[in-house]
């Protein structure tokens, strides 16, 4: 049985588990089990959670536990979901903390950075180990804003599990795509987490049916909600078919009634759980054969009469279930250039050298990252002719440049058959290292080339010549085609999606034209309106500041790279004039 269970965790890594609970501000519906009102539920090394008596293990065993009784799990979400909230409720109800931190007091445990509680944002990951029922939780809290997106990739590869928490008013939005994405790569067990149901708007439904229809997933429902936005006060356990009720006074959620749901009391509610535990146990027998067998022989009739250690199957499927930044030293401006993943990502490095290493740095404007291309095929011929000392280097080569078909980022390289006989392996190499390190630099913008092909069709080495030499030829070579033909620049084109109320949907959208941007759809979600299209990245700069002055702070927005598209020749000309105007003032 244990086997097949293990199978099936890696086998189906679409199916996911689903629970429904709530967090907002300081206060947290979590379906734990019932608690007496003064339990303490502080640390205790030398006691783990669930020994009793004299059954004590030794120092070394609580210390460092078995690998076994250890799991990592990891929080994701789109921005403002609720992960470090979600994260700072499991920290206190396991008796790690004894108070509840805020994310906008700056109080809590895993946002840290100054940075962190200034922005009410997550930026750097931050792991945090508590005991729970017998096992080690190592849970790693990760940031949600799609500048820091690497930083999620980065933790997803030491994972057992992820806790996926959705705004049950939102249900899947822009960065939950991605980090879900990055979870279906590393083959890593979700649980469904939705949060904030007592929200205005909050639809257990919609939240579901974005699940399915956006994900592609096949969520297990283990709860139902009773109630929705302020009518919200606790949830239903499908497996045991109990209702869980907090006490609308405890500041803290921890005091709540547990109550088996009755004909009597319940009956339409009661009638509902039925139906979904009937539902989710098919599913779980659609997965594992040996539960398939006990459920369609000895239990067909009833699928209340399975015995509770086979309900709990369920409940094993969930058991199992600093930022990067690139450095380039630019010697034509004698500068160390950093580069990241977004204008915030930018802003937060620049202020962390200033606090931590108490250095003056200047940002300037924002550079966008185009490439180029060219537009059509041309030959070009080089001859490279030096002695140094008393040995001659002597290269000559003959070469075309053309546009490939299909995108690619490094250029692809061919050979005519000629050439390639009796072609030293060293000289391949420092070959291709000349057809690299001309691509680096386009002669429009210095911007790295994509999208080109280069066929060396005549090549003449004389003997002793170095493969320094013969790369310097090449590279010289390449850069006079790439000249010589007609150019293109290829701007980054973003994914966008905003949020924004129907109050304040016309603004935005003219603003987006001005913006150069293209609207694909307009889609209602509650009393929201998500606007998703297309933008350039070079028109986004500073958008956050003038969405948060159209919207009066309401409107939310993410972006993704597409891809790179050609501008148009008028765009084009523009930013070259600009390029040159800058280079002549400096």
């Amino acid at each position: 049985m244990l086997s097949n269970l293990r199978k099936l965790t890696v086998n189906h890594k679409k199916i996911h588990i689903l629970h429904i609970n709530d967090i907002c501000c300081s206060k947290m519906r979590a379906s734990l089990q019932t608690l007496k009102p003064y339990v303490s539920l502080g640390r205790n090394y030398s006691s783990p959670p669930g020994l009793i008596g004299n059954d004590i293990k030794s120092l070394h065993s609580v210390i460092s536990p078995p690998i076994a009784k250890i799991r990592n799990i990891g929080i994701m979400a789109h921005i403002d979901a609720g992960k470090t909230t979600t994260t700072e409720r499991i920290l206190y109800y396991s008796g790690y903390t004894r108070s509840l931190g805020d994310v906008d007091d700056g109080d809590t445990v895993t946002d840290f950075m100054a940075q962190e509680r200034e922005r009410g944002i997550t930026i750097q990951s931050a792991a945090v180990t508590f005991d729970w029922k017998g096992y080690r939780i190592n849970l790693i809290d990760t940031p949600g804003h799609v500048d820091f997106t690497l930083e999620v990739e980065r933790c997803l590869r030491v994972l057992d599990g992820a806790v996926a928490v959705f705004d049950a008013s939102a249900g899947v939005e822009a960065q939950t795509l991605t980090v879900w994405r990055q979870a279906d790569k590393h083959r890593i067990p979700r649980i469904c987490f939705l949060n904030k149901m007592d929200k205005t708007g909050a639809s257990f439904k919609y939240a579901v049916e974005s699940i399915r229809e956006k994900l592609k997933a096949k969520p297990l429902l283990l709860q139902l909600p009773l109630g929705e936005g302020k009518a919200f006060k606790g949830v239903v356990d499908v497996v045991s078919k109990e209702k869980l009720l907090w006490n609308p006074n405890s500041d803290d959620g921890k005091d709540f009634l547990r109550k088996p749901l009755l004909e009597m009391s319940d009956p339409e509610l009661l009638k509902e759980t039925t139906e979904a535990r009937n539902a989710l146990i098919e599913q779980v027998a659609d997965l594992d054969d040996e539960f398939a067998d006990l459920v369609l022989g000895e239990f067909s009739e009833n699928f209340d009469l399975l015995p509770a250690e086979q309900v709990n199957f369920i409940y094993f499927l969930i058991n199992l279930s600093f930022s990067l930044i690139l450095v380039i030293f630019s010697s034509s401006l004698n500068q160390t250039v950093l580069c990241g993943m977004g204008e915030l990502h930018i802003e937060i490095v620049h202020d962390r050298i200033k606090r931590e290493y108490g250095l003056e740095t200047y940002l300037g404007p924002l550079q966008v990252a185009y490439r180029e291309t060219i537009l059509n095929a041309v030959c070009a011929t080089d001859t490279l002719d030096r002695t140094l000392g008393d040995k001659r280097h002597l290269v000559t080569i003959e070469l075309e440049v053309k546009p490939t078909g299909t995108a690619s980022v490094v250029p692809v390289i061919e050979y005519a058959g000629s050439v390639l006989e009796d072609l030293p392996k060293a000289s391949q190499e420092a070959i291709e290292n000349g057809i690299h390190s001309a691509c680096l630099q386009g002669p429009l913008l210095g911007s790295p080339i994509q999208d080109v092909a280069v066929t060396v069709h005549s090549l003449i080495i004389h003997p002793g010549t170095s493969t320094t030499m013969i790369s310097a030829c090449v590279s010289r070579c390449v850069q006079k085609a790439l000249k010589k033909a007609d150019k293109q620049v290829l701007e980054p084109l973003m994914n966008l999606e905003v949020t924004v109320t129907g109050d304040y949907l016309s603004p935005v959208l003219a603003d987006l034209a001005q913006r150069r941007g293209t609207i694909q759809e307009i889609q209602t979600r509650q009393e929201n309106k998500i606007i998703i299209g297309f933008v350039p990245l070079a028109e986004i700069m500073g958008y956050s500041t003038v969405l948060r002055t159209l919207t009066s702070g309401s409107a939310t927005f993410a972006l993704e790279l597409s891809n790179y598209q050609a501008m148009n020749p008028q765009d084009q000309t523009t930013l070259l004039s600009r390029r040159s105007g800058l280079t002549q003032v400096l």
